[in-house]
C-alpha cells in the first residue's frame, strides 16, 4: 500500500504472494471461496454472488436499456422469429463485462489500455466504440 492508504497497481510480473501482500482483500476473498467449496455448491454460489458486489447492478444498468430498446425494435422487424437472440446477447454482454472487469482488476490499469496491451488492440478499440455508441442510445 502507498503512504496515503491506496493500493498500488500491480504489474503483470509480480507473484501471487506479492499481490496478496498488497491487497489483503484478495486473500480474504480466496479464503471465503475455499470455505464455501467445502460446504457445497449452494454455499459456493451464494459466496460468488455476494463477492460480485456491484457487478450485478452494473450489468443490469449496461444491458437493461439497450436490451429493452433493441428487443422492441427487433420484435417490430422480425416478430417472434428472433426472440432467442436477446437472451443470447444478454449472456454475451455479461461475459464481456466479466472479462473486462477481470482484466482491469488483475492489472490495475484502465480498461482501454489494459485491453489494448494485454488482449488485442482491435478488441480494445471495438470495446471503446461500442461503449460510446451504447452511451448515446
Amino acid at each position: 500500500m502507498a503512504e496515503n492508504g491506496q493500493v498500488q497497481p500491480t504489474s503483470p510480473h509480480r507473484s501471487e504472494q506479492q499481490v496478496m501482500r498488497i491487497n489483503p482483500r484478495i486473500k480474504r476473498d480466496r479464503e471465503l471461496i475455499a470455505e464455501a467449496r467445502e460446504k457445497g455448491g449452494g454455499a459456493l454460489l451464494k459466496t460468488f454472488v455476494r463477492l460480485s458486489g456491484p457487478g450485478w447492478l452494473q450489468s443490469a444498468i449496461t444491458l437493461g436499456g439497450g436490451s429493452l430498446s433493441s428487443s422492441l425494435y427487433l420484435g417490430v422487424l422480425a416478430g417472434f422469429a428472433l426472440l432467442w437472440l436477446q437472451p443470447l446477447v444478454m449472456v454475451l454482454g455479461i461475459v464481456m463485462l466479466s472479462a473486462i472487469g477481470y482484466v482491469t482488476l488483475s492489472t490495475g490499469e484502465k480498461p482501454f489500455r489494459a485491453i489494448n496491451e494485454r488482449v488485442n488492440p482491435v478488441l480494445g478499440w471495438g470495446w471503446l466504440i461500442a461503449t460510446m455508441m451504447a452511451n448515446c442510445v
